[in-house]
């Protein structure tokens, strides 16, 4: 197993050697398996489909093992079960989506491709309708959106994405294309929101100066780039 990494390559050595002799190496039942799955993604993602958290681990015995102890915590009262479509539900402990955050409105937030909100795709798509890719690995002249386009949550919807170049040199962060999906936003704060946001993501990568080239629709281009293209230190 792996005992350390010099730079990006890993270092082996036998098991004996690195492991403590207090580690419990007893391998896990098919239940015990099964219950980790279900509680670290949980954990990490609040509300889950089934597929989700059998995302590359999903041998039949394993899917199987998963469903019944989701039936069983459903049944017993301590996980909800919320239906998405025919095909897919929404598993996560009792309570979860009655939280409610005091942030909740006039929230917005530019983010990763990575994040833990974007990166199962088909929950993106089934939960928020939100049909996202990273585009930096489609050839140029098939990329709908750009290289590395950012999906921007706006309070509890998925209303845009962004894609950004920063001239580190030159100081300024290049807002390529600002676009808008097919769903109705209150301008007036996304743009005030927006703005605050991409000024901190400047700063983040080292930029002062902000320049926006476009807005799909064009007919918000003028509105935002009167706010967002203000100086960042106002």
């Amino acid at each position: 197993m792996a005992s350390r990494r010099d730079g990006m390559e890993k270092v082996y050595d036998l098991k004996s050697r690195v492991l403590a002799d207090s580690v419990d190496t007893t391998e896990a039942t098919l239940s015990e398996y099964a219950s980790y799955l279900i509680d670290s993604t949980l954990k990490s993602h609040g509300v889950a489909t089934l597929e989700q958290i059998v995302h590359l681990r999903g041998k039949t015995r394993v899917k199987k093992e998963v469903q019944n102890i989701l039936k069983e915590k459903v049944h017993n009262g301590s996980m909800e079960k919320h239906i998405l479509n025919k095909k897919h539900a929404l598993f996560c402990v009792k309570g979860t989506l009655d939280v409610v955050l005091e942030d909740a409105q006039d929230y917005l937030k530019i983010l990763s491709p990575f994040d833990n909100a974007v990166i199962h795709r088909g929950k993106l798509k089934d939960v928020f309708g939100f049909d996202y890719k990273i585009e930096c690995y489609t050839p140029k002249e098939k990329r709908v959106y750009g290289y590395f386009c950012l999906p921007i949550l706006f309070n509890d919807a998925f209303v845009a994405r962004v894609d950004c170049k920063a001239h580190r040199k030159e100081g300024i962060l290049e807002v390529i294309h600002l676009h808008f999906e097919e769903v109705m936003v209150d301008i007036d704060v996304f743009t005030l929101l927006f703005s605050q946001e991409m000024k901190r993501y400047a700063l983040f990568n080292g930029c002062d100066k902000i320049v926006l080239k476009d807005v799909s629709p064009k007919k918000y281009f003028k509105h935002i780039e009167r706010n967002l293209c203000s100086p960042i230190d106002e």
